[in-house]
């Protein structure tokens, strides 16, 4: 297992299945195939989980069922993504803010946070 937990590489699948731990808690995998957002097959979630638990990320109980349960938390993760995000656009988000919102409509709420950091950075002198 790596030195640092955000050491540790997790496909796009295994983000999902992160995101949808830290929602639904500790569950069993039939739970958590059931909430899955689109179409997999059971044994895939299954794999995938125990590929997660093998880096240390979830951890799987003695139980039976077995839970599943998220042990990276959200800081951690985004944490790593971030690094990952600046290397790409060279330290700076604008680009990456730029490039989601020509991409997608921004949601109304989305903006309202986006205006409220960039007043809070202006704030701490950061224009």
């Amino acid at each position: 297992m790596p030195g640092k937990k955000t050491d540790i590489k997790l496909s796009e699948g295994e983000m999902e299945l992160l995101k949808l731990l830290w929602e639904l808690g500790p569950s069993p995998l039939s739970q958590v195939h059931q909430n899955y957002h689109r179409e997999i097959g059971y044994t895939t979630i299954q794999t995938r989980l125990n590929r997660m638990v093998d880096k240390g990320v979830v951890t799987k109980s003695d139980t039976y069922p077995a839970l599943y349960q998220a042990v990276l938390e959200t800081g951690d993760a985004s944490k790593r993504y971030f690094e990952i995000v600046q290397n790409m656009f060279g330290g700076s988000i604008a680009p990456l803010v730029a490039h989601v919102a020509k991409d997608r409509k921004l949601t109304p709420e989305e903006i309202v946070t986006l205006k409220k950091v960039i007043r809070e950075n202006e704030k701490r002198g950061q224009p």
